[in-house]
């Protein structure tokens, strides 16, 4: 995820972040995405009464910030079905 957004950074990747979202509060990454102001989000699944409800709760946030393509770069859940 990084290294997508340093390609953006100098003008290498033309495309619109519109989040980053982990599985971790305390990800790297969503730090990273905070300081180049992009939204961030973490869901842990143990808030989550089953995973189909966790990733409900991932692919409505997804669609809420108007994401068109998800890019699962550091992502290390197996999502399911339903989300895919």
């Amino acid at each position: 995820m990084a290294a997508i957004l340093n390609q953006i950074k100098v003008g290498n990747c033309d495309v619109d972040v519109k989040i980053v979202i982990s599985n971790k509060a305390a990800a790297p990454g969503l730090l990273r995405a905070q300081a180049d102001n992009i939204a961030t989000k973490s869901f842990n699944i143990t808030d989550f009464k089953n995973k189909d409800d966790y990733e409900k709760s991932l692919t409505q946030a997804l669609r809420d910030a108007g994401v068109e393509l998800v890019v699962l770069a550091g992502y290390m859940r197996i999502l399911g079905e339903g989300f895919i």
